[in-house]
């Protein structure tokens, strides 16, 4: 099992060139780690790929609905779980009410870095059959 592959989305064109530089310099024998340069709202097929998401409070709430709604798509599409690690998870009601379970919620209170150290586990089956 383990982690076939790894993928990231970057908007900006700036950042997105940075994330490519610096994986060919560090891991450039990895033809399993990827970014994409692309709004990740319109990301549909491109996600059938994962099963795993993690997101550290990238989007506003509206996108992050979108989003959510398109990895459930690819879900069912695959029907198969996915899951999404949400750190500083200022909107999870947004996947909640898309219909993300919250499975599980870490915490770490620190007087440093405030929420930054939360994180929550969402879960989504998109396999009818379980």
């Amino acid at each position: 099992m383990g982690i076939s592959k790894v993928g990231g989305v970057e908007l900006s064109d700036r950042l997105y060139k940075i994330c490519c530089s610096n994986i060919s310099l560090l891991c450039p024998l990895s033809p399993n780690l990827t970014v994409i340069r692309s709004d990740a709202k319109y990301l549909t097929e491109e996600l059938d790929d994962y099963n795993v998401f993690y997101f550290f409070n990238p989007f506003p709430e509206s996108v992050l609905r979108i989003v959510a709604q398109n990895i459930m798509a690819s879900a069912r599409r695959k029907q198969t779980r996915v899951f999404v690690i949400y750190q500083n998870p200022l909107f999870k009601d947004a996947l909640i009410k898309t219909g993300f379970l919250c499975i599980k919620q870490f915490s770490q209170p620190s007087l440093l870095w405030r929420d930054l150290n939360c994180a929550d586990l969402f879960y989504f089956d998109g396999d009818p059959s379980h």
